[in-house]
């Protein structure tokens, strides 16, 4: 932080607050005393100021304060306090260096944040400790600041407790919520309305054209509405305007990061949404009374560029009968983008025109932006010098940026006087007639920056009340929001008699007090339609009840279905305006033809008509917080059905809007509604391209008649009310009504009636139940529609306040009117002519399009190249000469993303020109190519493709954004971006290709796809090159590049570009299929099991399968009387079968087989593609075994299971093994077997590992180190031990070797391509594989084993069976290879085909072979890899796990899921097998592992010893402990296992098995099921197992021990 004071005061003030310090103003640096808080340093500038420097823990404090100026005394006094607060709550460290950039500060834990009530019952604050609390900034969200400060009593506990940590400077604050809750609100965000798996950033941003995945939009909320699984609701604001990180990305957790410090204010939870959003309404405050005409439709554009324009449109909205209330005015009414000014010419007298809309029935709405033209004679800039109104740049002068008007200045809101000056500015202007004032630009929008806004470190010097003088990054969030507010402030000023409207962009949780707002600069998109309906939700959910988007899309040209469609469900938003950029055809209503005329204007006529209900809604949302719109759920919060639904929404809480589709029209879907009793209406309107409208039972609905603007209406109109009972035969609902405008309804001056209906004996009674304000009820007729269902109805007309009686009809009077419905809307249906699905005009194609579709050619003694320019400069062929290398299917292309909000936008160069570009160094010419492409915003992007004579080898590509053309518009200067260049690829061998560079700190990598998409940034980037290398071809292309230019690096692998053979000009495959196909179904096996394939014709051409224990099953079908619930849907697209099964919301999902990272898989994906994968992580998506089965435990608790079932990519063996790489001599194995006797820790396993063989050949034993196997297992077996050997299927390429000799004989091997055995590099060196997928090697293999079962072998290992190859990429064979399979398994198919099961198919060889050895043993097999269905022959581990906590913990999930796909006997490397265990975690370990199916310690060569007597006695100890805890529950064990050979049985499972509906069980994972009734609970890195509150189910639980208590583990 620098706060800029004047020396003296500064010295005075610190010396009085904060440190004892004495140095003079002249000084560099202080040298404070170790009790000093913080370091003083007094510079020059500004002139006899000093500058006071410190540092939060990890980085540079972002708020500066300058007070060179009288006052200042008061302002010291509370920097300082506010300073003390924050170093008291250490945030602030003392005696950094002034140029330190970052320390290790994070603290390790959480801690949970301390309480406050507030406001009511149910709301309360957490602050990290009473000094942050006291430290917090002042409140921008809270209607009333003191209602933040000030504690109430209450009764009421908080149900959750935030908790935070802090680290570099930033407050993480974290809630968890439980498991099941669905995520709501953030404000204005696009995306889904749901919000879990999101993450947005708090910071306004000018963001045109923004997609679903853009992080920062105009408007920030860091505030979440959960839903919880009971229905109740919860709401979190975090109360900071600086920016501020909302990460919802893990399910049911919210987590805030900014800048610390700021507080969390809890809202409930409450009983439903309604209630939290009550809550949130009674603290942030309640939506303006907006004027009623506010509510009509308005009309806009960028820009109707005259008065006569303005007048024209106006006139023909009247003409064609179109309700509208407002023309708006956008920029180019003012005189050169100055504001409050008039273009002389095109807007010479705004008070006529104005005079001119009223007379005709319409409001006038001006623009007006913050960024005021410094140009002196403009008298709102010399006004606003004089009152120094303007934003600081941090040496103390006006910041000036660049807008509309060229260079501006930039009033500061924070200043009351500067809001004053605005608002008087405010109230002039309306003099010329304004009705509303629009404020657009407000983030603040500057162009020609990267940012868009100010620069961060500008310096407002703002009132005490706000927070005082800061910052631009502190005031950035609300600065439009307290423009909105002057300008509020100023239309008030100009009379009582109206109600201000004020329209904003950029606004702040709060905002809703003082304008509406819209959803920014959208686009003429499907998507963005769609993304209109939630992102009105949203803003509703968050406190912002009065908006909508431009309907038919801001940026673009609507097509006329498109823009009939949008206005038929914007016609239903809150706010409702068309709106459109310049450049695009007309957006009027009847600019799209007949068609579309037609359904806009019943779309409009039907929201007139709704208008007296509308205006009721926000009064009642004015007055006590109720939403306008809302989710579907709010209907009933407990039906998780409707908690994702976006297509449908409520208006208020009783009418559902039910949209159209793309298409389809609203006639042809089957929409979801909420339980109970929901009658469809209409207003004689039905329309395919009109939304449906649902009342629902017991409520009434008051509507007017039709009229073209709100000033038609009258009180003395007739009113009709809408009535639908419900199953008790009652209905109820309400009207308000007062003058539309002004203020006097504070007096009393309107009429609130409550009406209700009851039926009884065949009588309906319709009467106003009670009224509210001082106004009499007029003399109106009454008339009622009494909804009968399936569109019949029963009409009744009376007077208003008296009782109406209305007759029910008797069952064949209502058969009668339910069929005459039916024909009167098949009629309406049949008679509505439905939008076209036309494209819109098209505009001038641009200069140079000509040769936008035609190959260039580009030529040098290196390359020809053929260069297409309409696909972004795609280079479609490359011949690289001296090599011969054709690199066809090699693409360039670009693409744009926006800086902040990660949006990517295709761009086609349609512009191109042949250049001739002269060398200055030679006379020869040099062939190049120039394309440029609009990239809107006035932007374009030119690229130059050259070949340098001077360097024939390179082939070089130049890409920039240039500002040619900047002109004002909406949108900002929204399209200035990063340039990211997106050099892609077509690989013609893609399994020999990688990428590969040396990093910035000088480390080299390559990277294969299967590694996945990868980002490199910082020191890990690319060190200005990178090369993409195809093996095969022995060919690699360099990449160059400057790395200053280049802030991030990505590498995308892409399934569609790596396909071999693509045509040479083909841009998209065109094989994929439009829309998902069910799969058509065959019972197997038992009831409810069932198989599913594409089509009869694709069942016949499966491959057999090898999960299935008998293959028959799979093929022969039964009868039976059950049918799937879930029926799974299928994609043919490039090459793959995508299918897809939806379940039921809130379903959780397992399973995967052996996978990293937790045990509940939402979110995650993974790869069966068998792999040696050494010290794989959390994220690694794929290991050594394929399970292609998920396991699903839906909400009602009940489970459902999937099986792909494709081999492609997508008692004394209970006890404990002891294992090492390796045990290298018969007398270290005879030493630690003794070792465990006499320590007396219990063990039943030696393993021995590669290094018994002789030179790593498989079935031989070292001559020296292993002379005698027989002599040595007789050894082991005389103390109790059994010996268990490994086998690798790399076999070595050595004549003479007998095991290589005789396959050659038998011709077993994998061959190649070329039909030659394939040889690669293993452990012995050069190495061929056996082809176990032919019964003939499958029975030489079992032989070998039976004869090397001869020297006293008790079972077997199969590792590196993935297969693993070394010195490759793809560290396996290629898969081209060929195995010559049994026709029962598949036949002759390449590798690929049988990759993923060739390591289950050499253990099920080797388990074959030891039956062969003798049938009075049962075989014992562990095999690395694996495909499901390989527990019918080995057990399995879970690979090259590593010595650290993570591996721990992931072990558990990992046994656990593979347990769930079908492998009940695992385990992990106790202890790690990569690294150096520490004597706690190789303990608490072998505590947790001891309760395993498979229980082995195994490490790697080069460790420290892993045996459990390695790490000390306390160690020691807790390992025998553990396993003799194991071995006394071996009866019960032994038994799972019996159980689960004979009748399927888990032996360990998840806990939520104990009770499937308890969802909070759903996602533990340091606790497990030991059979179904022993639960296992683990320690943690940092706690015991007595330290810690385990979860477990319902029930009785009972703890037990055997005199065995320590806290390592705990039995249950």
């Amino acid at each position: 932080m620098k706060i800029f004071l004047p020396a003296e005061k500064i010295r005075r003030a610190v010396d009085k607050y904060l440190v004892q310090s004495s140095s003079s103003p002249q000084s560099t640096a202080s040298s404070c005393p170790s009790s000093s808080i913080f370091c003083v340093r007094f510079r020059h500038a500004p002139p006899s100021c000093a500058c006071l420097y410190f540092r939060r823990r990890c980085s540079l404090v972002k708020d500066i304060v300058i007070l060179n100026r009288s006052p200042y005394e008061s302002d010291l006094r509370k920097a300082a306090r506010r300073l003390k607060n924050m170093m008291d709550a250490d945030l602030l460290t003392p005696n950094m260096a002034e140029h330190e950039c970052e320390m290790n500060a994070a603290e390790d834990k959480p801690k949970r944040m301390i309480c406050q009530p507030i406001i009511r019952e149910g709301i309360f604050r957490f602050d990290c400790s009473e000094n942050t609390r006291d430290a917090a900034y002042p409140s921008f969200s809270f209607a009333n600041v003191k209602g933040r400060e000030e504690g109430i009593t209450t009764c009421r506990s908080p149900e959750y407790i935030p908790v935070y940590l802090h680290s570099n400077g930033q407050q993480i604050v974290t809630v968890e919520l439980p498991v099941g809750t669905f995520l709501y609100g953030t404000g204005e965000v696009s995306g889904p309305l749901e919000r879990t798996g999101q993450r947005v950033f708090t910071w306004n941003t000018d963001a045109f054209g923004y997609g679903p995945g853009t992080t920062s939009l105009y408007q920030s909320h860091p505030w979440v509405l959960a839903l919880l699984p009971s229905g109740d609701a919860y709401g979190v604001l975090a109360d900071t305007t600086d920016r501020c990180e909302v990460d919802l990305c893990e399910a049911s957790v919210i987590r805030f990061v900014a800048p610390a410090v700021y507080p969390v204010v809890t809202f409930g939870p409450f009983a439903s949404p309604f209630h939290i959003l009550a809550s949130l309404y009674h603290a942030i405050g309640n939506v303006f009374m907006p004027p009623k005409w506010s509510l009509g439709y308005h009309q806009c554009r960028y820009s109707y560029v005259s008065d006569e324009r303005v007048l024209k449109v106006a006139k023909t909205f009247r003409e064609k009968g179109i309700p509208c209330d407002v023309m708006w005015m956008d920029i180019d009414y003012m005189d050169s983008f100055r504001c409050f000014t008039f273009d002389q010419e095109r807007f010479a007298d705004p008070k006529s025109l104005v005079d001119k809309l009223h007379t005709s029935g319409f409001k006038a709405i001006w623009i007006l932006d913050p960024g005021i033209k410094c140009e002196k004679g403009y008298s709102v800039y010399d006004s606003g010098c004089e009152n120094d109104a303007w934003v600081l740049q941090a040496d103390g002068k006006p910041f000036v940026g660049e807008v509309w008007p060229g260079p501006c200045v930039f009033p500061d809101f924070t200043q009351a006087k500067v809001r004053h000056w605005w608002s008087n500015l405010v109230k002039d202007f309306i003099c010329n007639g304004a009705d509303g004032i629009w404020n657009d630009m407000n983030e603040p929008a500057v162009s020609k920056v990267i940012t868009k806004t100010m620069p961060e470190s500008n310096i407002h010097r703002g009132d005490n009340e706000l927070g005082g003088w800061q910052s631009h990054s502190h005031y950035h969030n609300v600065y439009g929001m307290l423009m909105a507010k002057s300008t509020y402030e100023g239309m008030k000023l100009a009379t009582r008699k109206k109600r201000p409207f004020v329209l904003t962009r950029a606004g702040y949780i709060g905002s809703q007090r003082y304008a509406a707002t819209w959803t920014g600069d959208n686009l003429s998109t499907w998507e963005h339609l769609h993304m209109s309906i939630q992102m009105v939700l949203s803003l509703g959910l968050s406190g912002q009840p009065l908006s909508g988007p431009d309907i038919g899309g801001f940026g673009g040209n609507a097509t006329p279905r498109l823009f009939g469609r949008w206005m038929g469900i914007a016609a239903m938003f809150p706010f409702c305006r068309g709106h459109t950029d310049s450049g695009t055809i007309d957006h009027e209503p009847w600019a799209f033809g007949q068609e579309c005329e037609e359904v806009c204007r019943l779309a409009l006529l039907r929201r007139y008509q709704l208008l007296p209900y509308i205006y009721t809604l926000f009064y009642m949302s004015h007055t006590r917080g109720a939403p306008v719109v809302a989710p579907i759920f709010f209907a009933d919060s407990k039906d998780q059905n409707l908690r994702k639904v976006e297509n449908e929404f409520l208006l208020g809480s009783i009418l559902v809007c039910a949209s159209t589709l793309q298409d389809k029209g609203s006639n042809e879907i089957l929409f979801v509604l909420p339980k109970g009793i929901w009658l469809q209406f209409d207003f004689g309107d039905s329309h395919p391209d009109l939304p449906l409208l649902y009342l629902q039972g017991g409520s009434i609905v008051p509507v007017g008649r039709m009229i073209q603007y709100v000033g038609e209406e009258s009180l003395s109109d007739d009113l009709i009310l809408i009535i639908a009972l419900d199953e008790h035969g009652k209905a109820d609902g309400i009207l308000y009504e007062d003058a539309g405008d002004g203020y006097d309804f504070y007096e009393g001056e309107f009429l609130l009636s409550y009406y209700e209906a009851e039926l009884k004996s065949s009588v309906v009674t319709v009467r106003v139940s009670r009224s509210e304000g001082s106004w009499r009820r007029p003399r109106r007729a009454l008339h009622v529609h009494l909804l009968l269902g399936f569109g019949a109805k029963v009409d009744a007309v009376g007077v208003d306040g008296e009782e109406l009686h209305i007759v029910m009809p008797s069952a064949s009077q209502m058969a009668s009117l339910f069929a005459e419905a039916e024909i009167r809307y098949r009629a309406m249906m049949e008679s509505a002519n439905p939008i076209p699905d036309s494209q819109p005009p098209e505009l001038p194609p641009c200069k140079g399009a000509e040769l936008s579709r035609i190959p260039v050619e580009l030529k040098s003694s290196d390359w020809v190249l053929q260069i297409v320019p309409w696909i972004g400069g795609r280079i479609i062929s490359m011949l690289h000469a001296p090599s011969g290398m054709g690199c066809n299917g090699f693409k360039v292309r670009l693409k744009l993303v926006d800086m902040k909000n990660i949006v990517e936008l295709n761009i086609s160069l349609l512009a191109a020109q042949r250049n001739t570009l002269r060398n200055l160094e030679q006379s020869d010419k040099e062939e190049s190519i120039s394309l440029k492409g609009d990239i809107g915003g006035g932007l374009v992007l030119l690229r130059c493709i050259s070949l340098p004579k001077e360097k024939p080898e390179i082939l070089r590509i130049s890409s920039g954004i240039v500002a040619e053309n900047l002109g004002p518009g909406s949108g900002g200067f929204s399209r200035v971006v990063c340039l990211r260049v997106h050099p892609t690829f077509t690989v013609q061998h893609p399994t020999e290709v990688y990428v590969a560079f040396t990093s910035m700190v000088g480390s080299k990598f390559e990277f294969r796809p299967e590694c996945g998409d990868l980002t490199f940034e910082g020191d890990g980037r690319p060190n200005g090159e990178w090369m993409l290398v195809d093996r095969r071809a022995g060919f690699g292309l360099v990449n160059r590049f400057d790395k200053d230019d280049v802030q991030k690096c990505m590498i995308r692998w892409r399934t569609d570009l790596l396909t071999p053979n693509m045509a040479e000009h083909e841009c998209e495959t065109s094989a994929t299929e439009d829309k998902p196909k069910r799969m058509v179904c065959q019972p197997i096996i038992g009831e409810a099991i069932f198989r599913f394939d594409c089509s009869e014709h694709a069942r016949d051409a499966q491959y057999p399968s090898f999960s299935f224990a008998n293959v028959k099953d799979r093929e022969a079908g039964i009868t039976t009387c059950r049918s799937p619930e879930y029926i799974p849907v299928y994609l043919h697209s490039n090459g793959q079968q995508i299918v897809t099964v939806e379940l039921p919301v809130g379903t959780f999902f397992y399973g995967t087989g052996e996978v990293s990272g937790p045990l509940e898989r939402t979110g995650k994906r993974v790869f069966t593609w068998n792999t040696a994968a050494f010290g794989y992580g959390p994220g690694t998506a794929s290991l050594y075994q394929s399970h292609p089965w998920v396991l699903a435990l839906l909400p009602s608790g009940d489970a459902y299971g999937v099986l792909a079932d494709t081999t492609y990519r997508c008692e004394w063996s209970l006890g404990y093994h002891q294992c090492r790489y390796s045990y290298d001599s018969d007398e270290r194995v005879l030493k630690v077997a003794k070792t465990f006797r006499e320590k007396g820790i219990p063990c039943d396993v030696m393993w021995m590992d590669i290094d018994y063989m002789d030179g790593y050949r498989c079935f031989t034993f070292d001559q020296e180190r292993f002379a005698d196997p027989k002599s040595l297992v007789d050894k082991l077996h005389s103390s109790g031990f059994k010996a268990i050997w490994m086998l690798d299927p790399g076999i070595k390429c050595e004549k003479g070797y007998s095991v290589y000799d005789s396959g050659c004989e038998k011709d077993v091997w994998v061959l190649q391509a070329d039909g030659k055995p394939f040889v690669g590099e293993v452990w012995p060196g050069p190495c061929v594989f056996p082809d176990f997928t032919q019964a003939k090697v499958r029975h030489w293999w079992a032989s070998l084993v039976n004869d090397f079962i001869g020297n006293g072998a008790d079972g077997l290992w199969n590792d590196m069976n993935e297969p693993s190859v070394f010195k490759v990429i793809t560290k396996t064979m290629p898969k081209s290879n060929i195995h010559r399979g049994d026709n029962e398994l598949g036949g002759w198919q390449s590798h690929s085909h049988y990759h993923n099961v060739y390591g289950m198919l050499m253990a099920k060889s080797t388990y074959e072979g030891m039956k062969l050895a003798t049938r009075k043993k049962r075989p014992f097999v562990l095999t690395r890899a694996g495909y499901i269905g390989s527990q019918r022959y080995a057990a399995t581990w879970t690979g090259d796990n590593l010595s650290s906590w993570g591996h721990l913990h992931m072990s558990i999930q990992m046994v656990l899921n593979l347990g769930l796909s079908g492998q009940p006997l695992s385990g992990p490397d106790i202890g790690g097998f990569g690294g150096n265990a520490t004597p706690r975690l190789f303990g608490r370990w072998m505590g947790i592992a001891a309760m395993f199916p498979f229980c082995r310690g195994h490490t790697v060569s080069g460790s420290i010893d892993h045996e459990p007597w390695a790490f000390g006695q306390e160690c020691e100890k807790v390992c025998r402990l553990a396993l003799l805890r194991r071995y006394q529950l071996l009866p019960y064990i032994y038994t799972l296992f019996y159980m689960s050979h004979t009748r399927g049985a888990p032996v360990v499972a998840p806990i939520f098995f104990a009770d499937s509906k308890d969802q909070n069980l759903r996602k533990v994972e340091n606790e497990f099921l030991l059979g179904s009734i022993l639960v296992c609970a683990s320690t943690l890195p940092d706690k015991g197992s007595n330290q810690i509150q385990f979860v477990l189910p319902k029930g009785i639980w009972l703890q037990f021990d055997f005199g065995d208590l320590h806290p390592v583990s705990v039995s249950r």
